[in-house]
């Protein structure tokens, strides 16, 4: 009885088994899956950020300051403490960073100053 059990299935080849091994990992790794393949379609409007952008604004700000302060402060219920306690500390800070301020202007001498007399390395 498992002698005949046996014959009746079917072992494939070591051949056919190298070929399907081959052909799947070509065809899921080096090709892809047929779920690459899909076509699809998108219904895309490129007027749609235009016409979204002031509700934006108004709700995060401009490039979304006020929802970047709002992270900045958390979310425990002591927000109003830390932006107390960011008002004290920044008392006196300039609301510019030093290297986006407006410079002097360089005294004009007639003629184009060397490298190094152009003040490369000043900020």
């Amino acid at each position: 009885a498992i002698g005949s059990a046996i014959l009746l299935v079917q072992v494939p080849s070591a051949q056919s088994v190298i070929v399907k091994l081959a052909y799947d990992l070509i065809r899921n790794n080096l090709i892809g899956t047929p779920e690459f393949f899909r076509e699809q379609k998108w219904h895309f409007d490129p007027d749609v950020g235009a016409r979204r952008m002031p509700e934006f604004t108004k709700v995060h700000g401009y490039h979304s300051a006020i929802t970047i302060e709002k992270l900045g402060l958390g979310t425990d219920g002591y927000q109003e403490l830390r932006r107390e306690e960011q008002r004290i500390r920044d008392l006196g800070v300039p609301t510019q960073l030093p290297h986006t301020l407006p410079r002097e202007p360089e005294p004009s001498l007639g003629v184009t100053p060397s490298y190094p007399a152009f003040g490369a390395y000043r900020r």
